[in-house]
């Protein structure tokens, strides 16, 4: 029994760092190490937009190739001043996880440790790093490549710890630009009637199965009525259907989100088989959606914050250990590194400050207990949630 704050802390600290988590968002592809804007030291910090604009309000230019790019942020943002930005923190804390000695401010330490995995390697390596022992990624059937990618999963050519996402959104910027719709079997014809809405939920069947997907994930559906019948004549009965959840990702002012909150209650209402996956960015969009989570009908939507600094006190202060208070939304395999090194620790101050009172009033804690914890807030309670609306 853990009676005393130091022991606590210590308890708290261990049992984080001996857990693996699950990451559920992400934007990554199926297959990252195929796509150099998806991986690699130079796309770690070209990429992220906010290091490039705190680049640009210092006075700097930055060239358009990635990797003069990412020397030239690196001079700017980290040799010559203290990274104190949460971007500029997240991602030193990945260079210096990958092998850089932070003494020296020099990123080619981490670049060669990195450069001496060959590909199929290197994934697991920085999965490993991140401690995750299961990543969501993307596979989108009317995305240019997606065979390529089918084919890899197939044969087992890609992570076990891949957690394939279904995603659709090529499909719905397709139809709102009034494009044609490229499936992978050719270009689907639209049908006056809507029966090509059908052949759409065919292949989105026939794609899960295949990749063994474990959600389906879409964009907010818009007031265009080609997306309204994909969302309303084809989405929706896939997933209730297959069991598998929908998941969406949703921010904006409070009326915007009282929107599609209502959307997703009213789903609920219609439907006892369907299930959503709702993933915050910001803490206005959190605070909406833990209310909303905790009301009936809140079990058949799990809440993963993806955020761009983890927002764990709120969420474990609103929900206690039964939602997950962190996804990555990493654009860059290794974000993944600095994200959880960060999290992780914004995860543990939370649960630490959650058991200090019950500390303090001798109603004691067992080691026991915070591991189980632990494992429920990265990750346990997602499989929990899909073993009990199987």
């Amino acid at each position: 029994m853990i009676l005393d704050k130091d022991a606590l802390r210590a308890a708290v600290r261990d049992a984080m760092h001996k857990t693996d988590a699950l990451d559920l968002w992400t934007n990554l592809p199926a297959d990252p190490m195929a796509n150099d804007a998806c991986n690699g030291i130079d796309a770690l910090l070209a990429a992220q937009e906010s290091l490039r604009g705190q680049a640009r309000a210092l006075g700097h230019s930055l060239p358009e190739e990635r990797s003069a790019c990412a020397a030239a942020l690196f001079q700017a943002l980290y040799a010559g001043r203290l990274p104190i930005s949460d971007a500029a923190m997240r991602a030193l804390l990945s260079l210096e996880r990958m092998g850089m000695e932070p003494a020296t401010r020099d990123m080619a330490d981490a670049g060669w440790q990195a450069q001496q995995k060959p590909p199929s390697e290197r994934m697991e390596w920085v999965l490993e790093l991140a401690k995750l022992r299961g990543i969501a990624c993307t596979v989108d059937p009317f995305e240019d490549g997606a065979g390529e990618s089918l084919e890899k999963l197939r044969e087992g050519r890609l992570s076990p710890r891949l957690l394939p996402v279904l995603a659709v959104e090529t499909l719905q910027r397709a139809l709102m630009r009034d494009a044609p719709v490229r499936g992978p079997e050719g270009e689907i014809e639209r049908d006056r009637n809507g029966a090509h809405l059908l052949h759409i939920a065919e292949l989105l069947a026939k794609w899960a199965a295949a990749v063994q997907a474990r959600m389906v994930r879409a964009a907010w559906p818009s007031a265009a009525l080609e997306q309204d019948m994909l969302m309303r004549y084809a989405l929706l009965p896939f997933c209730e259907e297959s069991g598998l959840p929908l998941a969406l990702e949703f921010s904006g002012r409070q009326p915007e989100l009282e929107k599609q909150l209502d959307w997703v209650w009213e789903v609920l209402r219609s439907s006892a088989q369907m299930r959503f996956v709702l993933a915050a960015r910001t803490a206005r969009a959190a605070e909406a959606l833990l209310a909303r989570w905790a009301q009936p009908m809140g079990e058949r939507v799990f809440c993963v914050l993806a955020t761009e600094k983890c927002l764990a006190r709120e969420a474990i202060g609103a929900a206690g250990t039964q939602a997950l208070p962190f996804a990555s939304g990493a654009a860059v395999l290794e974000q993944t590194i600095g994200d959880w090194v960060e999290a992780r620790r914004e995860i543990a101050q939370a649960l630490y400050d959650r058991y200090l009172p019950l500390v303090k009033m001798k109603w004691g804690v067992q080691s026991e207990e915070i591991e189980a914890d632990a494992a429920c807030v990265l990750g346990g309670n997602w499989e929990r949630f899909l073993s009990l609306h199987r």
